[in-house]
Formats: C-alpha cells, sequence, structure tokens
C-alpha cells in the first residue's frame, strides 16, 4: 500500500468512528504510526513524517518511544534544538535508553 496523507485522513476518519460507536478515544496504535512515520522519513515525506511522530506524541505522552522517534525525525530536517529537547524528555521518562543518550551526547558535543 502507498501510504500517504490521504490513506492517512482514511485511517483517521476510521479510528474516530470506532471511538464514536465505544465511546471512548481509540487511537492509531503507536507502533504502526511510528513505522509509517520512519518509512515517510525515508521516502523524504518530512511533513507526513513530522505529522506522524506529534500523532504519536500526543497519542502516546508517557512512552519515550514517541518521543524518541520525534528527537529522530527533528535530527533529519536539521532542526538540532528540538531532537534535544525530544532526546532529554526521552531520559526524563525512562533511563534505560543507552542509544538516546548517545544520539544527545553526540548533539550536545
Amino acid at each position: 500500500m502507498n501510504f500517504n496523507k490521504e490513506v492517512l485522513s482514511k485511517i483517521e476518519l476510521h479510528y474516530a468512528d470506532i471511538s464514536i460507536h465505544l465511546g471512548y478515544k481509540v487511537a492509531l496504535p503507536e507502533a504502526l504510526v511510528n513505522n509509517y512515520g520512519y518509512r515517510s522519513m525515508g521516502n523524504n515525506n518530512s511533513e507526513l513524517a513530522g505529522y506522524l511522530f506529534k500523532m504519536n506524541v500526543v497519542n502516546y505522552p508517557d512512552s519515550p518511544n514517541t518521543y524518541d522517534s520525534l528527537g529522530d525525525f527533528y535530527v533529519s530536517v536539521g532542526d538540532k534544538k528540538n531532537a534535544i529537547a525530544n532526546y532529554q524528555k526521552v531520559l526524563t521518562l525512562d533511563q534505560n535508553f543507552p542509544e538516546t543518550k548517545g544520539k544527545l551526547d553526540n548533539l550536545l558535543k
């Protein structure tokens, strides 16, 4: 499947319908959104990648992985300040992310 903004809109509508039907918010799965975020980055679709990673942070604010991925996105677009902030947030939520610590240390050099 060719994943793009149009396909994402259909998926988001589907989850909104499910949420209405069930009476509580059902978010797109974190791993799915993360996967498509990295695919979008790999396809040089920064707009979609940023949207997906930010969506994951909103939907899963307690997940260190969402901030790590958003940090990777910011590195890919050359936004060092926001990359550092997101990597720091990962380590605030969970100290057991040695890869993130390494990425942060490299940016702070």
